[in-house]
């Protein structure tokens, strides 16, 4: 049995480059619910009209932090087009619908029609 095991660098590049080449976790969701973040949520809390039956396609790249290709990134923006409502949170899901992999809450932020926000998900496999 082994005592200690790390997850070594070529390890977290291979893991990182294998998540990157399926292209799927790209897809972006807001919500006005103010709940805190949690690991078992499945959906943005109160997800806003303008990602609720489609989200917003956003755009996938790897970054080195630690080692190559280490960081997964996700860069989407969401438009106000319904009536004026405050977000407060937002998930990143594999699919335009459904399976949400990263999911967080902030300060809120009041948006009308026409304003947009431009969400930036990270995951490094360290």
């Amino acid at each position: 049995m082994v005592d200690t095991t790390v997850f070594s660098n070529v390890g977290c590049t291979a893991m990182s480059n294998a998540t990157y080449a399926l292209g799927t976790w790209k897809y972006v969701g807001w919500g006005t619910g103010t709940t805190a973040a949690a690991k078992t949520a499945t959906v943005c809390e109160n997800e806003a009209a303008e990602t609720s039956s489609t989200k917003v396609t956003g755009t996938q790249s790897q970054n080195t932090v630690t080692t190559t290709n280490d960081e997964l990134q996700c860069i989407g923006t969401v438009t106000c087009t319904a009536a004026t409502k405050t977000i407060a949170n937002a998930g990143l899901f594999n699919t335009t619908t459904t399976g949400m992999m990263m999911y967080g809450t902030f300060t809120a932020i009041t948006v009308s029609i026409g304003d947009s926000i431009q969400f930036t998900f990270k995951l490094q496999v360290t």
